[in-house]
């Protein structure tokens, strides 16, 4: 039985249960497309249908897989698009790739290694900023937070200390200087 609400208690229990599920329905997305950021544009056009079919939901049923079935539809869509786009690589495409970039894993350890190397090198400042920036994953502005620095003091630095590891790492692989 499909229950009738008031416009503004409708637009309120939407907004409480999308908000309540989105983790559990952006997971059931992700189980079917792989990358991340098709993932979150699905979800935000699974809301938007969400939104303009709410009138039909029953609230005596459980909402998340009510809104899966959504999210399905436009795995299905966006999948569709995507092959229509021409989004996917061909086979031999994929090929060459996997062979280019088996070549190439030796070249990329010898950096890897070097970088290890180089890294150890760098001042604890310098390494700290690259740490908590890189390996971490932590947004300048809460880098700003956590040091004090200024945001652009900050992207000046990380700049010069990419630059310091680039031309360590150059000078590594041309000297054979590897562990």
């Amino acid at each position: 039985m499909v229950m009738t609400l008031q416009p503004e208690q409708d637009n309120e229990r939407f907004v409480r249960l999308f908000v309540d599920g989105q983790r559990e329905v952006l997971r059931y997305i992700l189980a079917l497309v792989p990358d991340v950021g098709d993932a979150h544009e699905i979800l935000q056009d699974t809301a938007v249908d969400l939104w303009r079919k709410f009138g039909q939901f029953d609230p005596g049923c459980p909402f998340v897989p009510w809104a899966c079935r959504f999210a399905f539809l436009r795995v299905l869509k966006h999948r569709e698009e995507k092959l229509r786009r021409g989004k996917y690589l061909s086979l031999d495409v994929i090929n060459q790739l996997a062979d280019d970039r088996s070549m190439e894993s030796e070249v990329l350890e010898d950096r890897r290694l070097a970088l290890v190397e180089c890294l150890k090198k760098l001042s604890d400042a310098d390494r700290f900023l690259i740490e908590h920036r890189y390996a971490r994953q932590m947004p300048v502005a809460k880098l700003s937070e956590v040091t004090g620095q200024s945001v652009s003091v900050l992207y000046k630095s990380l700049r010069r200390v990419r630059r310091l590891l680039s031309e360590c790492i150059t000078r590594s692989l041309e000297l054979g200087n590897l562990p």
